[in-house]
């Protein structure tokens, strides 16, 4: 419970900002200071990529209020950039805007449009209620008037250089709509507007579903509603989850065919921009992330992944496919395993969208739960894979063929 308040104080980090150049750069008024979530960082819930680094912005306003927020920033060395703004009164998204639609501030470019990276290329964004009528914006962010607790997330994932992609924190200031500068609104802490209560009740349904349906050895995967989760998903991501419950004798062993992938900013004839394989405890805090750029494909085009509690006879029986020992800071026997596919092509046959949402259906999930593994609407390309005894492993495999 005290790593669970903890996170609360600290959790994630918005931004907002706007490009307009008659609205003068924020030189009077301190801007409010980020905070730095690292996707590493085992105390962050919500189930985090461990690969992605969040900067969040809370704050309140009035239905009545109707400034708006700016953001000026500089796109970041990373595989992806987003913005997305979240009502806290639900812990879901209201809209965002992703690197390839995040117009340049006039004399920029977008590197992610052009495909490689170009230092100093900046940006503006502004935020502002739906009510008003402003025209000139290239970058807007529009919520409805009457959400009055409001988040904004940055996300970078596989920033390079540094944590924050080599590049400073964007700049945040406020104006009413005439143009006149004023104080932002003060940056306030998620626990302002979300209890502990709420994060554990969110995550416990989750939880109690997926166990209630978890099979002896068969590994299955399943599609949640993610958007609509109350755990800030990145709308970009489609997201798998499997309960996994592991004791010391057991080793797991999951393949799946790889999904091509953007190696870097916008290629559009990849089946994905990234993807990743997570493991999380029951209270969503994620110890391991493997990214596409760490996951081995074999030969044939699949990936093999074993998951075991430290031992060195498994690790080394694992050589030539992808090992992920489980966390040594996770308590427990149980765990969450999350795959992740960010920014799917649009109409791939194998996508993770394709799946029925078990979380609009929960009755048919505890009764017929094969109908919604992934594998039935995503073939190959969705993890699947067995529970076996570390005997059986180092027999045949579990009877599973594996590829190198």
């Amino acid at each position: 419970m005290k790593r669970i308040h903890l996170f609360i104080l600290s959790l994630f980090l918005g931004f907002f900002s706007a490009c307009q150049e008659e609205i003068p750069v924020a030189t009077v008024f301190e801007s409010p200071e980020w905070t730095v979530y690292l996707g590493s960082d085992s105390s962050i819930p919500f189930f985090p990529d461990g690969h992605s680094n969040y900067f969040t912005y809370s704050f309140q306003r009035t239905k009545q209020d109707s400034f708006m927020v700016r953001l000026k920033g500089i796109y970041p060395h990373a595989r992806y950039l987003s913005i997305t703004v979240y009502d806290n009164a639900t812990g879901n998204p209201l809209t965002r805007i992703k690197d390839v639609d995040l117009d340049p501030y006039p004399g920029s470019v977008n590197p992610f449009v052009e495909g490689n990276y170009m230092p100093d290329q900046s940006y503006e964004l502004v935020l502002l209620p739906s009510h008003l009528e402003m025209a000139g914006f290239s970058n807007v962010i529009e919520f409805d008037s009457s959400v009055t607790n409001l988040s904004v997330f940055i996300r970078y994932y596989l920033p390079r250089e540094d944590s924050l992609g080599g590049v400073n924190l964007p700049q945040i200031a406020a104006f009413q709509p005439s143009g006149e500068q004023i104080i932002a609104p003060e940056a306030l802490e998620l626990s302002n507007f979300i209890s502990q209560e709420d994060i554990l009740a969110r995550i416990e349904s989750l939880k109690t579903l997926l166990f209630g349906v978890e099979l002896d050895s068969t590994r299955q995967f399943f599609r949640p509603t993610a958007d609509q989760s109350g755990l800030y998903a990145n709308i970009d991501n489609d997201y798998l989850v499997s309960p996994l419950t592991l004791s010391n004798n057991e080793v797991v062993l999951l393949r799946w065919k790889a999904p091509s992938v953007a190696g870097h900013f916008a290629n559009f004839h990849r089946d994905v921009r990234y993807y990743s394989l997570s493991i999380s405890d029951v209270f969503s805090f994620n110890y391991a992330t493997q990214s596409d750029e760490q996951l081995y494909i074999a030969s044939d085009g699949f990936i093999n992944l074993v998951i075991c509690k430290s031992d060195s006879a498994v690790m080394a029986h694992s050589t030539g496919l992808n090992y992920l020992q489980w966390p040594s800071g996770l308590v427990g026997d149980e765990a969450i395993l999350l795959y992740r596919n960010m920014l799917t092509k649009p109409n791939l046959d194998h996508a993770i969208t394709s799946c029925t949402s078990v979380t609009d259906d929960i009755l048919g999930v505890l009764t017929n739960p094969a109908a919604f593994d992934a594998t039935v609407y995503m073939g190959e390309f969705a993890p699947t894979g067995k529970k076996m005894t570390k005997q059986a492993f180092f027999d045949n495999f579990g009877g599973i063929e594996v590829s190198y």
